[in-house]
């Protein structure tokens, strides 16, 4: 404790601009001192630019290589050093994988404090295997106090390894709206300009992501070329980030003869809400993804969005026909017939969807993040007269 404020450390592998608006949050709550540790300077799967956006959160960084390069037994001393000169109360770590995470609540159990995971994993992601689902549970139970969860599916995951439902809170999975929504806006009001400068079609899908085969985007092409022998001339497609399939990607599309789809680099946070105010409809047809932030990205964006029902997200921001539509990322028909759908849709009709995405995304914000993961906080540290664990609620008295 630091004069009656609550002493917290948050754990990631690595701070991007996500992590950063949900520190810069926390650091406003009042009743407690944040510590934001990062394992690493960068991580190989996410190239994000050092951003100067949020000078108030101060980083720790415990490895100036790659986290991919950086060695767990250097990394687990120097995060165990690291905890005893801070001294928190409250230890929240991304999960307990890698499994240095789970150091960090070890310390947390064996100096007597308490710790709280992040979770976004879900049932189906991967085979379940009877031992290691044995082993999650008693992991869970035995390191952690509390857990801070994605949306509806997370949460229900979760329960069935055996936490309380009383200990998980949620929403985990937040992206800055005010950035994406004003800078969506500013590119709107000059919008020929913008569409110049980046070279865009006039109307378009888009896609943001990696390129990576859970993304399943070879799958998304296919119905996207099914969609144009439907309707020629329609929509374009532009798919914007980077990874191991990119070559797969840019082959597919040239032996397959699929017109006005347009493979585009990766783009930082700044760059990003230019893409999402020129486009109609955002899809994200992933057969593994625990949430999907960009999503919220789009939503926050005023875009309608179609969004696999594999994906986590999907359950907590997708009402059904309203701002969009969940499909079957194997059924590429159905994807097809959903392209042909949005995109013959009047103007007003998108439009009101995308209002209705603002609507919702409302409610997944860096400050309701904040307040809800203080509620956590001061709900696992709270102590009942005899000095033990007080019981704990998922909201204050």
């Amino acid at each position: 404790m630091n004069n009656g404020s609550i002493t917290t450390v948050i754990i990631f592998i690595n701070y991007g601009p996500y992590h950063l608006a949900r520190a810069k949050a926390l650091g406003e709550e009042r009743g407690l001192t944040p510590v934001f540790i990062q394992l690493a300077k960068s991580i190989g799967s996410h190239p994000w630019r050092p951003t100067e956006s949020y000078p108030e959160v101060s980083l720790k960084t415990l490895s100036e290589l790659p986290f991919e390069r950086s060695r767990y037994l250097e990394l687990s001393r120097s995060l165990w050093k690291a905890l005893d000169e801070i001294n928190p109360a409250v230890v929240v770590t991304t999960s307990f994988r890698p499994f240095i995470m789970l150091s960090a609540a070890r310390w947390a159990r064996y100096n007597g404090k308490r710790a709280v995971f992040f979770y976004e994993t879900t049932r189906w992601d991967r085979s379940r295997l009877r031992i290691t689902e044995a082993l999650k549970r008693w992991t869970i139970g035995r390191y952690y106090d509390a857990a801070f969860v994605g949306g509806k599916v997370h949460r229900e995951y979760l329960a069935e390894l055996g936490m309380s439902e009383c200990r998980i809170w949620e929403p985990y999975d937040v992206v800055d709206n005010d950035h994406f929504a004003n800078t969506a806006a500013a590119v709107r009001a000059d919008l020929e300009s913008w569409r110049a400068r980046l070279r865009l079609p006039e109307r378009y899908f888009l896609y943001v992501g990696r390129y990576a085969p859970e993304k399943n985007l070879v799958r998304l092409l296919e119905a996207y070329g099914l969609y144009r022998k439907r309707q020629p001339g329609s929509w374009s497609l532009v798919l914007v980030g980077d990874g191991p399939e990119r070559d797969r990607l840019q082959d597919f599309v040239a032996s397959n003869r699929i017109e006005d789809v347009f493979l585009e680099r990766f783009a930082q946070i700044e760059d990003l809400p230019a893409y999402y105010a020129l486009a109609g409809c955002f899809v994200l047809a992933s057969t593994v993804d625990p949430w999907g932030l960009v999503v919220n990205e789009a939503m926050a964006s005023g875009l309608p969005v179609l969004v696999s029902k594999l994906c986590g997200s999907g359950f907590d921001l997708v009402e059904e026909g309203g701002n969009g539509f969940r499909f079957d990322p194997y059924d590429i028909r159905s994807m097809a017939e959903l392209f042909v759908r949005m995109s013959s849709l009047d103007e007003d009709t998108r439009q009101r969807m995308g209002q209705l995405s603002r609507k919702i995304i409302s409610r997944f914000t860096p400050r309701i993040w904040a307040e809800n993961l203080a509620r956590c906080i001061r709900s696992v540290t709270r102590k009942n007269l005899q000095g033990e664990m007080g019981p704990i609620f998922s909201s204050d008295p």
